[in-house]
């Protein structure tokens, strides 16, 4: 205590300040530390930062609106600075080249290849499992024909474009606005069909599925979107979160979304429900719907606290998956119908009691597949979010 007390005694008043500045700062961090430490103990505090985060984020992008147009016009500028329009005329041109090569390639792989995806797609729509087959047919043949687009534009882009940057945003766009707005759509025609209903895997009418498979390949492009935009305005020095245009896009997609599923309760329901006759997928069918409208908006809302966390390495597609699977859980659900049904096929020679005992024991193996998806699903969200299930159960 003397040494320091002889210590202090030679400091100059302006390191005495300092020192005790310094100190102060010290005990602040400290107790700021405890009184964060026991908020994050509190729900009620949990719950208002939460709150308060994502009110302040609708309050920023309203801000940000009028900067919007602004922001892009300086990402545009920027883009054009140096190689003037002629030079991005260029880059337009070969973009364009590249598309329209992976098109051509696609139509001549599409017409080698037609004689046999024809010869197997000669099957009575109403026989046993072809309406499968042959969707399962047109699945593969548009898939291989959507491959063969992405790696030959990948190619001519890489070929013909020498800036590394001109060849980042090139690509970005054929994959985020072309490639996965396509894969959406081959996906969703597969259990759709919006076009031929004598082919269609789904007890959906015509409206019903053309209603979905149009909104699936709008909330895809707006995805898709905001993978290419954000990102290359970044490239273009419009920093991203500063005009706020991602936020702004990834809220609309997701009310969107709520609004198709909302729209469409009773045509998904049907679907769900299929020909099954046991209540408990009817129940299930019913409540579906509200089930996946409520699990959108918490994805939207983790979103939004994985974000004001800052933890943007969370960020990196995991919400597009998990939403994703939100919008193909109908599609996992019939899977598991059709393997049932498979599995345990209809005995026409068989009596009202053994079809009645049959039909509750299928409605059973469904219902417990069904509850599988759910859980696979909740277990691969976890994953994608970095949330650990078994840290909950023992909290």
């Amino acid at each position: 205590p003397d040494a320091a007390r002889d210590l202090v005694a030679k400091l100059s008043d302006e390191d005495a300040r300092a020192l005790l500045l310094a100190q102060l700062d010290l005990v602040a961090k400290k107790e700021e530390a405890t009184t964060t430490a026991t908020d994050q103990r509190n729900p009620a505090a949990v719950l208002y930062k939460t709150v308060s985060d994502i009110g302040n984020d609708f309050y920023i992008g309203v801000e940000r609106v009028p900067t919007i147009a602004s922001g892009i016009r300086t990402g545009v500028a920027n883009f054009l600075d140096g190689r003037g329009f002629g030079g991005a005329l260029v880059f337009v041109l070969l973009l364009l080249l590249s598309v329209l090569a992976g098109l051509a390639v696609e139509w001549l792989a599409r017409w080698s290849a037609q004689r046999w995806f024809a010869a197997k797609s000669q099957i009575r729509p109403d026989a046993a499992g072809s309406k499968l087959k042959i969707q399962a047919i047109a699945f593969c043949r548009d898939l291989v024909g959507l491959l063969v687009f992405a790696v030959v534009a990948r190619i001519v882009i890489a070929q013909l474009m020498s800036a590394p940057m001109d060849r980042s945003i090139a690509w970005s766009f054929v994959l985020q606005l072309i490639v996965l707005v396509r894969f959406a759509s081959i996906v969703f025609r597969f259990f759709l069909s919006p076009t031929n209903p004598d082919i269609r895997l789904v007890e959906a009418d015509d409206e019903t599925a053309r209603f979905l498979h149009r909104n699936v390949l709008v909330v895809a492009g707006l995805v898709g979107s905001i993978q290419f935009l954000i990102p290359a305005l970044d490239q273009n020095g419009v920093p991203m979160g500063e005009l706020r245009l991602g936020w702004w896009i990834n809220l609309v997609a997701y009310i969107w979304t709520v609004v198709v599923i909302w729209k469409a309760r009773a045509g998904i329901t049907k679907i769900l429900m299929g020909e099954e006759t046991a209540h408990a997928p009817h129940r299930l069918a019913r409540w579906w719907p509200t089930i996946s409208i409520v699990a959108v908006v918490v994805n939207w809302l983790l979103i939004e606290i994985i974000a004001n966390a800052g933890r943007y390495d969370l960020l990196q597609g995991q919400q597009n998956v998990a939403l994703a699977l939100i919008l193909l859980t109908p599609a996992f659900f019939l899977a598991v119908r059709g393997a049932v049904g498979a599995l345990m096929p209809a005995i026409e020679e068989a009596t009202d009691d053994v079809r009645q005992a049959r039909d509750k024991i299928r409605g059973s193996y469904i219902r417990i597949g069904q509850v599988a998806v759910v859980v696979v699903e909740i277990l691969i969200v976890a994953k994608l979010w970095g949330v650990k299930l078994g840290n909950l159960a023992t909290a």
